[in-house]
């Protein structure tokens, strides 16, 4: 029988992925013309469909785009299907020759996209190469959208230390995403930034290994580094702000005048998420003073970014920015600041000393649903 045996019936039907190309060449000339195109009495249906549960919110383009993800999709499968399986396995034969003929479909299809305008052909490559886990990634819904920059591969200074990630600038929005080990060539998704939800800044430190040798006194009172000599710059976003290093001045310049560019001198006003203090920055908690130590974890506040210890961090508060509906960590200065989480909200300054007293009234405490420790934290690492 075939149970169990998924090696082989990819090694059977594989050849037959080869007919997506057809699909490929028509999906570009219904993304040039888009849903506005449709008639009227069609669009109708397809309007009334979108809201239909099953949907589960996806439009009609979101749908269309799942064909062509699907053969890189299949080879994905099977590399980790062949990596994981043991050598004396039946299928294990099966599944390196099912992945051969999979790889052998996938590169007659992007033979014949090869066909196709060099921009569509740009945005197609990426989507193929981007594996997103969220599935809500899709390049080729605007007919005007071009790849701007990238890949280019950048450390993102993270909450654990410096991380590198390969970014990408299309006309509307920027991509970051690490490598899939296991398949070269492709990477995991981590977040996509709207440009118009996002802001560039220069920094007071031109490399990332400047960074670690100021203290957050001496980068509050610096000036921003001359832009001839810094490779760094914030990148700042409702729901994620962060700071970059380039591999050289030259490309730091060019990202930030692309941003600037695209989005425009005056885009709309952005709510702006803090840049979250890196762990080894701080010894212990910016608010009452205690070390940090393996019994006393960190705890990252949702509204200004900074390090607390549990009891000065075990209050939630709405944040619209990040979710309109579900509190989130915030430490007792945020709780009891009437700002802390307004829409125009900006990044704050390292604090100089202890924070004034405050009006005490009655925290609610974090719900049952929410870590009682950084856990939650890790998406700081994306």
């Amino acid at each position: 029988g075939l149970e169990g045996r998924i090696g082989r019936v990819f090694k059977a039907f594989g050849p037959f992925l080869k007919m997506f190309a057809t699909y490929l060449k028509l999906h570009e000339r219904w993304s040039a013309k888009g849903a506005d195109s449709l008639e009227e009495s069609f669009a109708q249906f397809v309007k009334l469909g979108e809201q239909d549960p099953r949907c589960t919110g996806l439009n009609l383009a979101s749908f269309l785009i799942m064909p062509v993800q699907r053969v890189p999709r299949y080879k994905l499968l099977l590399e980790e299907l062949s990596k994981r399986t043991e050598p004396g396995h039946p299928d294990a034969a099966d599944l390196e020759a099912a992945l051969a003929v999979v790889c052998d479909a996938a590169g007659h299809n992007n033979a014949k996209i090869g066909e196709k305008s060099s921009n569509y052909e740009n945005l197609l490559q990426l989507q193929l190469k981007l594996v997103d886990p969220r599935g809500e990634l899709n390049l080729l819904d605007w007919p005007a959208r071009k790849l701007e920059l990238g890949p280019t591969e950048m450390k993102k200074l993270c909450r654990k230390g410096p991380k590198v990630f390969t970014f990408w600038l299309v006309s509307d929005k920027i991509l970051y995403a690490q490598k899939l080990a296991a398949s070269p060539g492709q990477f995991m998704l981590n977040r996509q930034i709207p440009l118009e939800e996002c802001v560039v800044e220069d920094t007071a430190f031109a490399t990332l290994s400047q960074r670690a040798t100021k203290r957050a006194a001496a980068l509050l009172a610096a000036p921003p580094a001359p832009r001839d000599r810094s490779q760094c710059f914030q990148i700042l976003s409702a729901k994620k702000s962060f700071v970059v290093e380039a591999p050289s001045v030259r490309a730091a310049a060019d990202w930030r005048d692309a941003i600037a560019r695209l989005r425009g001198a005056s885009g709309p006003e952005v709510a702006i998420a803090p840049i979250w203090t890196p762990d080894k920055a701080v010894k212990a908690c910016e608010n009452c003073g205690e070390a940090f130590t393996v019994l006393r974890r960190r705890h990252h506040c949702r509204a200004c970014g900074k390090c607390f210890c549990a009891d000065c961090s075990k209050f939630s508060k709405l944040i619209p920015r990040l979710d309109p509906a579900k509190k989130q960590r915030v430490c007792v200065t945020c709780f009891n600041r009437p700002d802390a989480t307004r829409q125009s909200y900006a990044m704050p300054r390292p604090s100089r000393g202890p924070p004034p007293p405050l009006p005490w009234r009655p925290p609610p405490l974090l719900e049952k649903d929410q870590d009682d420790d950084d856990t939650d934290d890790d998406d700081d690492d994306d």
